[in-house]
C-alpha cells in the first residue's frame, strides 16, 4: 500500500483500511514527501477536533516519523519555534502563532487545524487528514479545500502541491457514510481521485506473525470483520429509534482552551500529557450542577451512560457513555466513572436504576448497593432514582418518537456527545425494532450472542431510556402508558 502510494499520480487520495493497517506511518510518508519535494511550504493536517490532533493523530506520527529518521526536537519542533541560533529558514508564509504548527528544518511547516476550533483562513500547499471519517464533509468543502492554493507560482509544477490524503477506518455512524462518496468519485474519475480500501492484512508484512491471531482472541468476532477485515458493518433497515439521527443531534465539546493550556510554549508539545484525560477536557458538562446516571447490568458486559439538562431546559445532553467487559469487575466501571469527572465541583449525582439492579448474578451484593457504596466512597452525594418496574417497550418506543422528532413541547431536545458518548450513538443506531401484538419491541438477541460485540448491542440503549424515560416521561403519554415518575430510593 505504501509503495502504491508513492507511485500514484492522483492529487486527492482516500485510505481506508482496518486497524493496524499502516495510516500512521502514511501520515509521516506523506509528511516527508511533502517536506521534500515543497521546502519551506506551508500545508496542514486537520482532525474533527484537537483533541484528536492531541491525543492520537500526533503521537503515532512522532513514532514513525523517527522510524523514517525525522526525530522530534532535532528536525522538527511541535508547538514552539526552533531555536533561532539554529537559523532554520521560515516559510514563506509563516504561522504567527507556533502553538498549532510544526516546524520542519528546511523551513516546512505543518498547521494543526481542527474543526471545532478554526479552519479557515489560511493559504496552503497541501493537506493531510487524519480519522477522515468523522469530518463534517461541508466544513470540509467550504472551509478547507479553498484554502489550498498557497504559492501557486512557486510550486505549481511540484508532484505533492495541492495533494489531499484523507486516511480513515471503517465508519461506524451515519453521520461518517459520506466518506464513501469519494469511492464514488474514484470511480468516476480515476485520474483524480485514488480509493484504496482493504483489510489489516494490507499491510501484513509490517506486523507481527501471531498478531491477527491476538486480535482474534481479544476481538468478538463482529468486531474482527469490521475492525481488522474492513467489512462495512449491517446497517438496521427498521429501527427502534426510528427518528434518531446522529447527523443532526450529535455535537462535539472539548474545552480547548483547557487543551491548549497543555502545551508550553517553552517545550512544545509532550505527548506523555495527553496520556489520561478526564472531565476538564469537555465543554458541554457544567461542573456546578448534579449529574444524572443509569446503567445497564449484566454478568459480561455492564455500562453507565451520563447526562446532563441544560440551565434553560431546553436541552438534554448525554455526555459520555463508559462500559466494562468480562476482563474487568464491576466495580471497575464504577471507579473508571469516578475517576473521570473526579472534577466535577458538584459531588452531587442522580443514580436511575430499575428492578435490575437489584440483581446480584453471582456477586455478593445487588449492583446499585455497590454503584452506591462506592461512589459515596469517593465523596459522591448519590440520590437514589428507583423507577421499580422498567416501562413496556412500546411505551419507550412511542417516548422515542416523539423525543427524537423535536414534536412535543414538554420534552426538551436530546443531543448525544459524539465522542464520549461514541458507543450509545452507535447502539442506537444498531437497535432493532419488531411489531408484538399491537405494539413495537425492541430487538435485543444480540446481547446474548458473545461473538458479537456487546458495545454495539442495546445494552447503552437500554441505560439510555432508563435516564431519560424516568426523567422526562411523565410530562407525555399520560394516561396511556406505562410510565410513572421515578420514585426516591433508600
Amino acid at each position: 500500500m505504501q509503495l502504491l502510494l508513492a507511485i500514484a499520480w492522483q492529487r486527492i487520495r482516500v485510505i481506508q483500511v482496518g486497524r493496524g493497517g499502516g495510516k500512521s506511518f502514511i501520515v509521516a510518508l506523506e509528511i516527508k514527501e511533502l517536506v521534500y519535494d515543497m521546502p519551506q511550504s506551508k500545508n496542514f493536517i486537520l482532525g474533527e477536533t484537537y483533541q484528536q490532533i492531541l491525543t492520537r493523530t500526533l503521537p503515532s506520527t512522532i513514532k514513525a516519523l523517527a522510524l523514517l529518521g525525522f526525530h522530534k526536537d532535532l528536525h522538527y519542533f511541535i508547538g514552539r519555534y526552533p531555536p533561532k541560533s539554529w537559523k532554520w529558514k521560515e516559510a514563506w508564509e509563516p504561522p504567527l502563532d507556533p502553538k498549532h504548527s510544526i516546524f520542519f528544518f528546511n523551513g516546512t511547516v505543518f498547521d494543526l487545524l481542527s474543526q471545532d476550533t478554526n479552519s479557515r483562513g489560511g493559504n496552503y500547499s497541501a493537506g493531510i487528514i487524519d480519522e477522515a471519517q468523522d469530518i463534517d464533509n461541508a466544513k470540509l468543502e467550504s472551509q478547507v479545500i479553498p484554502t489550498m492554493r498557497g504559492e501557486f507560482t512557486r510550486f505549481k509544477k511540484h508532484k505533492t502541491y495541492r495533494r489531499l490524503t484523507l486516511l480513515c477506518s471503517m465508519p461506524r455512524t451515519r453521520k461518517a457514510g459520506w466518506i464513501f462518496n469519494y469511492r464514488e468519485l474514484a470511480i468516476k474519475f480515476p485520474k483524480i481521485y485514488l480509493w484504496i480500501s482493504g483489510p489489516s492484512r494490507i499491510n501484513a508484512d509490517n506486523l507481527p506473525p501471531d498478531w491477527f491471531t491476538d486480535q482474534k482472541r481479544i476481538l468478538t468476532k463482529s468486531e474482527y470483520d469490521i475492525e481488522i477485515e474492513n467489512i462495512e458493518p449491517k446497517k438496521i433497515q427498521s429501527g427502534f429509534y426510528i427518528f434518531f439521527d446522529d447527523t443532526t443531534c450529535s455535537y462535539t465539546a472539548y474545552d480547548n482552551n483547557y487543551l491548549f493550556g497543555l502545551i508550553d510554549k517553552a517545550d512544545g508539545y509532550n505527548p506523555d500529557v495527553f496520556n489520561e484525560m478526564n472531565c476538564l477536557q469537555d465543554a458541554d458538562f457544567r461542573p456546578d450542577n448534579p449529574l444524572e446516571i443509569a446503567m445497564d447490568y449484566g454478568g459480561w458486559f455492564n455500562c453507565i451512560v451520563t447526562g446532563q439538562e441544560t440551565a434553560d431546559g431546553n436541552f438534554f445532553d448525554f455526555l459520555s457513555a463508559m462500559w466494562i467487559d468480562d476482563k474487568g469487575k464491576f466495580d471497575d466501571l464504577i471507579i473508571q466513572w469516578c475517576t473521570y469527572y473526579r472534577f466535577h465541583r458538584n459531588k452531587t449525582v442522580y443514580y436511575y436504576y430499575d428492578q435490575t439492579a437489584k440483581g446480584k448474578d453471582s456477586r455478593v451484593e445487588e449492583y446499585y448497593i455497590t454503584v452506591c457504596r462506592i461512589m459515596r466512597g469517593r465523596g459522591w452525594t448519590v440520590i437514589q432514582m428507583d423507577i421499580g418496574l422498567q416501562p413496556t417497550h412500546n411505551d419507550r418506543y412511542e417516548f422515542w418518537k416523539r423525543a427524537h422528532a423535536g414534536t412535543d413541547p414538554d420534552l426538551p431536545g436530546f443531543r448525544y456527545n459524539r465522542h464520549n458518548a461514541k458507543w450509545l450513538i452507535v447502539s442506537l443506531n444498531n437497535a432493532a425494532a419488531k411489531q408484538v401484538g399491537g405494539g413495537m419491541e425492541k430487538i435485543k438477541v444480540d446481547e446474548k450472542n458473545h461473538d458479537i460485540d456487546q458495545k454495539t448491542t442495546t445494552h447503552f440503549s437500554d441505560a439510555h431510556d432508563t435516564l431519560a424515560v424516568a426523567k422526562y416521561g411523565a410530562r407525555t403519554l399520560k394516561g396511556t402508558s406505562s410510565i410513572g415518575r421515578a420514585r426516591l430510593g433508600n
